[in-house]
This record gives C-alpha cells, sequence and structure tokens, in this order.
C-alpha cells in the first residue's frame, strides 16, 4: 500500500516530503537547499567503500548525478518519525538518458537541525541494496563510455 503522508506533517516529515519531491523533479539545487552547512553524507554498508561527504562535496556529487537521469521517482514505502529524526524507506524507479532502469531501495535516516519551524538536514545516513547499486553503477559506467566512444574526437 503505498504512503499517503499526513494531513499536517511535522516540520521535520515536510522537509523530508521535499527532498523527494526534488528528487522526483532531478532537482538538484532543490536538495541541497534543504541540507544545513554542517551537512554529512554516509553511506552504508560500509563494505561499499563510500567516504563520508560534506555539503560540498555530495551537492556536486548529487547535481553531477542527476544530470544522467532522465526520471528518478521515489515511492516512500514506510516512515518512521523519532526525536529529531525521521527514517524512510524508498524504492526507487528511475531510468537514465541512455535507456539504464535504475530499481534499487534504501533506508535513508535524516538528522535534524534544532530549528523546530524551518529545520535543515544535518546527516543522512544512506542504506542502498549494495549488490544492486554496484551492478548498476558499473552498467552505467561502461554506458558512458560507449556514448563518449560514439562523439567524433573533435566533439566538445
Amino acid at each position: 500500500m503505498p504512503y499517503t503522508p499526513p494531513a499536517n506533517p511535522s516540520a521535520q516529515l515536510s522537509v523530508v516530503l521535499k527532498y523527494v519531491d526534488a528528487f522526483s523533479k532531478l532537482d538538484a539545487a532543490g536538495i541541497i537547499a534543504l541540507l544545513d552547512d554542517s551537512y554529512q553524507h554516509y553511506y552504508f554498508p560500509k563494505s561499499m567503500g563510500w567516504p563520508v561527504s560534506d555539503k560540498a562535496e555530495w551537492g556536486a556529487r548529487i547535481t553531477s548525478a542527476l544530470l544522467a537521469f532522465e526520471r528518478f521517482d521515489l515511492d516512500i514505502l514506510d516512515v518512521t518519525e523519532g526525536d529529531n529524526k525521521v527514517i524512510l524507506h524508498i524504492a526507487v524507479d528511475g531510468r537514465t538518458k541512455f535507456g539504464l532502469p535504475n530499481t534499487n531501495e534504501y533506508m535513508f535516516t535524516y538528522f535534524f537541525t534544532e530549528d523546530a519551524t524551518e529545520p535543515k538536514i544535518k546527516i543522512i545516513n544512506e542504506f542502498m541494496d549494495s549488490a544492486y547499486a554496484a551492478k548498476f553503477f558499473k552498467e552505467m559506467a561502461e554506458q558512458q563510455a560507449k556514448e563518449a566512444a560514439k562523439q567524433p574526437a573533435n566533439a566538445q
């Protein structure tokens, strides 16, 4: 059953819903605007070997990544709210501009600044299906290399 947000979500949940909406619109600037300057992004499982990113690093990474997509729809499966955090279980139904589907599943834990009326996201812990992610990113790199090889050598 799809998730239906409450009529009057908390300030924290409102931020998360804006985050999801911005992703679905491929709006990197809209996503970044929700982040506090002290933002830290953690990837799990740690066995993936992805480093912690600050706001500038993660902002640049997500801006570049979203440019590769024609669609990135997020389906909220479950939400749990706690003291100064929201846990979100989502499924992605996306497609790159090269036609590669992305149907990963994630758990995000969002931690917020103390501002009760307009909180910003301080930390995100991102858990993903690491086997799927490894396969997807390998295929995406292969597609990008094929597309680059199609370009004339002097094209800019």
